[in-house]
């Protein structure tokens, strides 16, 4: 919507004359900005300098063998038998594609020898005009004429042709031509193609008589490619030097390479003769712009539209129009622009208002726009104050006034956002000053995406975190705020979040960590909840800041206040050169404080039966937990002991990991063995099971804040947070004032 369209003629880009000594082949370029649909055209090659009498040529039905002395793209003509009887008449022809989208071209030709693909001499070499040709109108195989066609010429609908019939292969000496059909009955089959009141001409190559070429006053010779010169974007309908072919190499709208051209340039024998095709399926040139009625600025605010209704901002009280022009960047220099107020057009030293009109009229004279001026005291806007209905947003320090010599910019806040959030959303829910500019970018500056590639190279949405930044430049490009996304968090909050890799609460478990993963790599894909600290260390608890990640390292995230620690363990992908998965060995409980760096178990009591403790932990997908005594042989019965060890033995067996216990306490554990949460995560509904009528279940939000309170009636509660945004939540469950146990849900 915001690009001015600009339909145009074709015009020819590209002419091969007789490359090999025998081959010729044109291109057709679109200089405009939509599709291009060549059915509407018929090109036409013919030892005739009249286009009127090209038209009526060739439609005799005794000239079947000539007929592609003209062709329509898309079409092809009638069966000799039909021929016969209604000569001149098109139907469709589905296997050529006429449509040339902008700035591409439509490559046609005729080839009569090709014995360059691959020769014994030439190794691995690959004559590349064939492939680039949507249509070729001779068909071939080698040697002598007799051999190369011994059906006589044939087309490549399997047609025969007499030896030059084509729209492209004549000598020099002959005319080329583009007509634009006017008549539609020509292309539904209703009438020959034989009238030149149903054509209009708009491109030639022609001499002004049927003599040899002379483009820009040199003779044409065999092996020569022609392209048009990159400023020339419409066809010329004119002969010789008054057309396109000029009488010297300024005056003509022509650039040619040949055989000598790429000799001097010691391309070698046959690069020298093959070069000149190397061209064809492509055209350079530089952009229209005599179609364009909008201008540009670097002073003022344009709006990029093209309509009657556009506005440019920034002008300021007292500004002339000749100052105003000044400011103001033409799409064509022969643009012409025109200050009115009203039906009055201003005169240059005037003073421009608010709401006066620019007018624009294109260079040729077809198109226009009319900007609605903004004028103002203060010029260009200094507001880049984010507001929302949604989010609390704050600015704590503001920018340096945009007239100091050096702008310093302000800093803000984006509070009220849960984890979870994607960055889309948080971006939809904020209003950005008019004029004024919105980047996301990270704390080292990087640009942040909206989406991101994840583990399975599918492309998700970027969550919101800390380390999220909303760079807003106003409208002035020196006034300039950074706001911080503040995710909402408590300073007891100590999880994990990725976009990249899937992070399982429930288990502490990251998954889907490619194998060889450095550590940077990994750590810049995971971000912690709030001001958590997180660092990775190996099994001995030491911290690893460099090189790979290790099979059995850890991600130990500590919470803001230094109080809570949690420890994520990392589940990497299998690859070709570690084609088996990697298990891991660890525990997990929600009754039992667990230390995953120390390997020990806290707050089992010394009654406690080793069926009992077995029950209140849980081990890592697919390994197995054992209580065991100290010289190793696995206990099955009887209570804990303080020598005893807890050992985790992985999947595979191949990891074994062991777990002291902590002092043994003499109170019993908290009565929450039977309580669990399930689905965690969850998309709305979360399901507590275990309780019993009178218990009391409390849900928190990640700021503190209590959004549930429920008297358990039944021993299954089921907990709605489909009202709630994505985040984390805990769980309170207790009895009479005493806490049975804390658990985390995380809502998706």
């Amino acid at each position: 919507s915001k690009l001015q369209p600009y339909h145009a003629n074709p015009f020819l880009s590209e002419f091969v004359f007789w490359d090999q000594w025998s081959n010729s082949f044109g291109e057709l370029a679109n200089p405009g900005n939509q599709p291009l649909d060549l059915s509407n055209y018929m090109i036409a090659c013919a030892w005739n300098v009249s286009p009127s009498s090209v038209i009526t040529s060739r439609m005799l039905p005794t000239e079947w063998l000539d007929r592609y002395d003209k062709y329509v793209p898309g079409y092809k003509w009638v069966n000799e038998a039909q021929w016969s009887i209604t000569p001149g008449i098109l139907q469709q022809d589905l296997s050529v594609n006429a449509i040339v989208m902008p700035g591409d071209v439509f490559a046609f030709g005729g080839i009569w020898v090709d014995n360059q693909t691959s020769p014994s001499w030439l190794p691995n070499y690959k004559w590349p005009v064939p492939d680039q040709l949507d249509i070729q109108f001779n068909m071939f195989t080698n040697n002598s004429n007799k051999k190369w066609f011994p059906k006589g010429y044939t087309n490549p609908w399997g047609e025969r042709i007499s030896g030059n019939g084509s729209p492209i292969r004549k000598w020099s000496n002959s005319s080329w031509y583009m007509f634009k059909i006017l008549n539609d009955s020509i292309q539904r089959g209703l009438k020959p193609a034989n009238n030149p009141n149903d054509f209009q001409l708009i491109e030639t190559w022609s001499m002004a008589s049927t003599t040899d070429w002379r483009i820009g006053g040199k003779a044409a010779a065999m092996i020569t490619n022609w392209m048009r010169k990159p400023h020339i974007y419409k066809g010329n309908t004119g002969f010789e030097t008054n057309g396109s072919f000029g009488s010297s190499p300024e005056t003509s709208e022509w650039n040619f390479t040949d055989q000598p051209y790429w000799q001097k340039r010691n391309a070698g024998w046959p690069l020298e003769i093959l070069n000149v095709g190397n061209d064809i399926g492509q055209h350079f040139m530089n952009e229209p712009t005599q179609y364009k009625s909008t201008v540009s600025s670097i002073v003022y605010k344009v709006s990029e539209g093209y309509s009657m209704k556009e506005t440019i901002r920034g002008l300021t009280t007292g500004t002339t129009v000749a100052n105003f022009f000044g400011g103001i960047t033409k799409a064509n220099a022969k643009q012409t622009l025109k200050v009115k107020r009203g039906n009055v057009e201003l005169a240059m030293a005037d003073a421009v208002a608010l709401n006066d009109v620019l007018e624009v009229m294109s260079a040729d004279s077809v198109n226009t726009t009319k900007y609605v001026l903004n004028v103002t005291n203060e010029g260009l806007s200094s507001n880049a104050v984010l507001t929302s209905a949604r989010y609390t947003i704050t600015v704590d320090q503001q920018p340096k006034s945009a007239s100091a010599t050096e702008a310093t910019p302000g800093a803000g806040t984006v509070k009220g956002v849960e984890y979870g959030t994607a960055l889309r959303t948080v971006l939809a829910n904020i209003n950005v000053p008019v004029g004024a500019n919105l980047t996301v970018i990270d704390g080292k500056g990087a640009y942040v995406p909206l989406k991101t590639l994840n583990f399975d190279t599918t492309y998700v949405n970027v969550t919101v975190n800390g380390n999220i930044y909303l760079n807003v430049v106003a409208e002035n490009g020196v006034t300039t705020i950074n706001y911080q996304l503040v995710p909402s968090t408590s300073a007891s909050d100590a999880f994990l979040l990725s976009d990249v890799y899937d992070v399982l609460q429930r288990d502490f478990l990251i998954r889907y960590v490619p194998t060889g993963t450095n550590v940077s790599t990994l750590m810049s894909n995971l971000v912690p909840s709030g001001n958590a600290k997180m660092k990775l260390v190996n099994k001995m608890g030491q911290e690893r800041l460099n090189g790979s990640v290790a099979d059995d390292d850890k991600v130990v995230v500590t919470s803001a206040n230094g109080q809570v620690t949690r420890t994520y363990y990392i589940a990497k992908l299998a690859s070709a050169a570690s084609p088996s998965v990697t298990y891991l060995a660890y525990i997990l409980s929600s009754i039992y404080g667990v230390d995953q760096v120390a390997y020990k178990v806290a707050g089992v009591a010394g009654n406690e039966t080793v069926s009992a403790f077995l029950a209140k932990i849980s081990a890592a997908p697919g390994a197995t937990a054992y209580v065991v005594k100290k010289d190793g042989s696995v206990k099955t019965t009887g209570d804990i002991d303080g020598g005893d060890m807890v050992k985790v033995v992985s999947a595979d067996g191949k990891m074994n990991v062991f777990y002291t216990f902590g002092p043994l306490t003499s109170a019993d554990a908290l009565l929450a063995n039977d309580i669990q949460l399930y689905p965690n995560p969850t998309n709305g509904e979360i399901n507590v099971s275990g309780l019993k009528a009178g218990y009391r279940v409390q849900v928190y939000n990640s700021v503190g804040a209590a959004i549930r309170d429920i008297n358990v009636q039944n021993s299954i509660e089921r907990i709605s947070l489909r009202n709630q945004p994505a985040g984390m939540y805990m769980i309170v469950v207790s009895d009479n004032n005493k806490m049975l146990g804390r658990y985390k849900a995380m809502k998706q």
